[in-house]
């Protein structure tokens, strides 16, 4: 595996060996990692937090995982969602598909399904960022290219309007 940027994981889940291997992962990974087991303090954690990655538990006392999802659709856009759950009901998965969930894990998990899942997410934000460093470089060019066009015209104006 390779050295990642450092990601923000919040895992909404109350099972201890899933949230053993996620804290190894992300010591290995250099994934900052947080664990919440009761769904009132995620809005508070969320926002203090702003996770790249949401390990989330489908059913919990409170509210299932599903319906957090629903509630907080804006807030995790540009996250990825992983749900965990014990319920193999297959509208639970089409609803998480619907939803734009990046994976769906059925407890027991596998500690290598878990790390498989972990390491498609980094990588995939991982080719996310690549992508917007290189669009915000092909910018910085494309105004570099600008302002010294301007500046052999000779005008303040368009040296002005360049930007």
């Amino acid at each position: 595996m390779e050295e990642h940027a450092l990601y923000r994981v919040l895992m909404v889940e109350d099972d201890r060996g899933i949230a053993q291997a996620v804290q190894t992962q992300g010591q290995l990974w250099n994934l900052e990692v947080r664990q919440v087991q009761a769904l009132p303090h995620v809005m508070e954690e969320f926002a203090a937090f702003d996770p790249h990655l949401v390990l989330l538990d489908i059913m919990m006392p409170e509210m299932d995982g599903l319906t957090m999802l629903e509630q907080m659709k804006n807030e995790l856009a540009n996250s990825r969602v992983i749900f965990i759950t014990a319920y193999d009901k297959i509208e639970y998965a089409a609803k998480a598909i619907r939803l734009s969930a990046f994976d769906f894990l059925m407890k027991p998990v596998k500690n290598e399904d878990l790390i498989q899942s972990l390491d498609r997410a980094v990588q995939s934000m991982d080719r996310e960022n690549s992508k917007i460093e290189k669009q915000a470089k092909e910018q910085t060019i494309l105004r570099r290219a600008r302002f010294l066009s301007a500046l052999t015209a000779g005008s303040m104006e368009d040296i002005a309007h360049a930007f």
